[in-house]
């Protein structure tokens, strides 16, 4: 069996990650910057390594005996790139479960480099960016002759986990991004505001969402071949009001500390199992011949909460990779593992909705 290193494996969608590996009979080696690694592995009786990122040439010796590194250490913006680099020189493909944007843009950076190394690079395994990329290649493959396709992303019942929250805080001075005639566009946040239309137990249900900086217009070009595509969060208007301030006042938060209190200030803690049991995840897809048209068809995913659903995603990819993959260079979660495994997953339901009224 190929060796597989969990990286930042003490976090907590790592350990759920762990657990997922651990059930379906695969045995990670846990690494990580902190002593608390150790404790971990020895309770699962794992081998350990514990390095941090600052040293290119301690990271490759640490990854050159490891086929597949799943990187759960955020924010990713810190972490990808020293350990995409090792990666291409130790031959390890390279998984992650970011939602940066920043992220897919170095694996595009790197991918000559990576089919050169015979590695395959697919960052955002989890939550992010599966269920929104498998949407995408769903409507093109089921609606060829769309043109342009809008996702919305709706969610209930869970909270963000603590490595979520210090995401979300370190990205709030981000721009946002679309995909216009083939081309990624920085656009302001919010770029736009609009209304999604859902099927909710048997209701429709009406949630208002902005444009927010997923990496969606990054991967769907390359998955499907689209050119032109949005993505919005349902958010309620004191959410989105506040984006915007944010984004207005973004030179405030590099004083230095405004966003360490801002992360002791919002961090609450990590989801349990209960917390996750009863939340749901709703990606609604739409796709147009063009977006001053209406929607030529829409759809809706309904998935488990993220972080259970990241769990499944990342150790799903992690097996295909074990099981070989005839190709290298930087795919999408799509490319890599295609949507039928997504589709067919307990939990998950696709659902086709009506003509909006």
């Amino acid at each position: 069996m190929k060796s597989c290193m969990i990286y930042g494996a003490n976090g907590f969608t790592a350990g759920l990650i762990l657990d997922q590996a651990l059930q379906q009979g695969l045995t990670p080696i846990l690494a990580g910057r902190s002593g608390s690694i150790a404790e971990l592995a020895a309770g699962h009786d794992l081998e350990y390594r514990i390095f941090d990122l600052n040293d290119g040439a301690e990271i490759q010796d640490n990854l050159r005996d490891i086929d597949i590194l799943v990187n759960c250490a955020g924010p990713y913006k810190y972490t990808a790139t020293p350990l995409l680099e090792a990666c291409m020189a130790t031959s390890t493909h390279y998984l992650d479960i970011t939602g940066e944007y920043t992220v897919f843009q170095e694996a595009e950076r790197l991918e000559e480099e990576a089919r050169n190394a015979g590695v395959i690079i697919t960052p955002g395994v989890g939550f992010d960016i599966i269920p929104t990329d498998g949407m995408t290649k769903y409507l093109v493959d089921t609606h060829p002759e769309g043109q342009a396709i809008k996702l919305a992303i709706y969610g209930e019942g869970a909270f963000p986990s603590k490595g979520t929250t210090a995401t979300a805080i370190e990205g709030l001075t981000e721009s946002d991004y679309i995909l216009q005639d083939g081309k990624v566009v920085k656009v302001r946040r919010p770029y736009h505001v609009q209304n999604f239309t859902y099927e909710i137990d048997g209701e429709k249900k009406r949630r208002l969402a902005m444009t927010i900086g997923l990496p969606d217009p990054f991967t769907a070009r390359k998955s499907t071949g689209i050119e032109n595509l949005q993505i919005y969060f349902c958010s309620p208007p004191s959410m989105i009001r506040g984006a915007g301030i944010a984004y207005r006042l973004r030179f405030l938060f590099n004083i230095p500390g405004v966003k360490w209190v801002l992360k002791k200030l919002a961090i609450k803690g990590d989801p349990g199992a209960e917390v996750r049991a009863g939340a749901k995840n709703y990606v609604l897809g739409e796709i147009y011949s063009d977006f001053k048209e209406k929607p030529l068809a829409r759809y809706q995913l309904t998935t488990m909460n993220g972080y259970d659903l990241t769990a499944v995603g990342t150790v799903h990819a992690v097996k295909t990779l074990m099981q070989g993959v005839e190709t290298s260079g930087y795919l999408t979660p799509s490319q890599l593992m295609g949507i039928d495994w997504l589709l067919q997953s307990e939990g998950i339901d696709l659902i086709a909705l009506g003509p909006l009224e």
